[in-house]
């Protein structure tokens, strides 16, 4: 599979070097959402709940397929919404992601070797594990809002509520 490294980060190389170094320079503003994930977990899903709550309509069409994604970070200043998947559908879903998008160059590879590449942290971004224990650990700051995916597909209706008053 193709992936770039740019300061420490694996990404796609959809991505441009120096927008990624951009994203990572962004010094946030006090009433900043940053939405974080690993890839597949639900981020462009929360982009719209934020985007209805934010604004009460739905957003205008195409307004984030074409949005990239930032790699992880930890910003003082901003409000954090997590959103984590379980490991095992976040896999699956990444898959069939990368075999999808012509820039990973991984149309024949297989589910195993994408698994592996996720055990040895060799996906987007960051170590799924790693990223995930970290925003966990951090679920009881006040500038953190840790959502799990499925709590989220299952009770939609009572986590857009959370998110809501959270914000």
């Amino acid at each position: 599979m193709a992936l770039l490294q740019v300061d420490g980060y694996l990404v796609s190389t959809a991505f441009v070097d120096e927008f990624v170094r951009e994203a990572l320079r962004y010094k946030p503003h006090p009433d900043d959402i940053l939405i974080v994930s690993d890839p597949k977990c639900g981020t462009t899903w929360m982009q719209h709940i934020m985007y209805n709550i934010l604004n009460s309509r739905p957003p205008p069409r195409g307004l984030f397929e074409q949005s990239t994604a930032m790699p992880f970070l930890e910003l003082q200043g901003a409000e954090h919404i997590y959103i984590n998947r379980s490991p095992y559908d976040y896999c699956l879903s990444y898959y069939y992601h990368t075999k999808g998008l012509p820039e990973y160059r991984f149309q024949d590879g297989t589910f195993d070797e994408i698994f592996d590449m996720f055990l040895e942290g060799l996906v987007d971004f960051a170590d799924y594990f790693e990223q995930g224990l970290s925003w966990y650990a951090r679920r009881f700051d006040d500038n953190v809002l840790f959502v799990a995916y499925e709590d989220l597909k299952k009770d939609t209706a009572i986590w857009i509520m959370r998110i809501a008053d959270y914000r």
